[in-house]
């Protein structure tokens, strides 16, 4: 992806690998509006299986842009889409993912598909269990 670099360094046998985020100097991107059509990808959820979403084509409700980020921030625009109420999405990620994305999903429409099976609704979930 453009905006990461992975930069390996070895030490003996092990490999290490820094991931180094390109905030800011991207180049424009076009602006999204309400009822723009873009692809989402899926999610699956360990707690909130509730929440998984099949991803595909998505419809933009929501266009938030930063109050305090430069628009050539790589977080300065985010999309909301129909779809998926309440999630909001990094506009930029998404237009990277596109093309694999739709090779992915086709003409498939984003839509939710929870589960609601107890062990994957978890709301007192504590990641440092064991």
């Amino acid at each position: 992806m453009a905006h990461k670099k992975a930069i390996a360094s070895t030490k003996g046998k092990r490999k290490t690998f820094k991931v180094i985020n390109m905030l800011e100097g991207n180049k424009p991107i076009p602006e999204p509006k309400k009822g723009d059509t873009i692809y989402i990808p899926g999610a699956t959820h360990v707690y909130r299986g509730k929440d998984d979403m099949a991803g595909g084509r998505a419809v933009i409700n929501k266009v938030e842009k930063s109050d305090h980020l430069t628009p050539d921030h790589y977080n300065y625009l985010m999309v909301g889409v129909v779809e998926n109420p309440g999630t909001m999405y990094n506009y930029r990620v998404l237009l990277e993912e596109q093309e694999e994305l739709k090779k992915e999903y086709g003409d498939a429409i984003a839509h939710p598909v929870p589960d609601d099976s107890p062990e994957f609704n978890q709301p007192d979930a504590d990641w440092n269990q064991v």
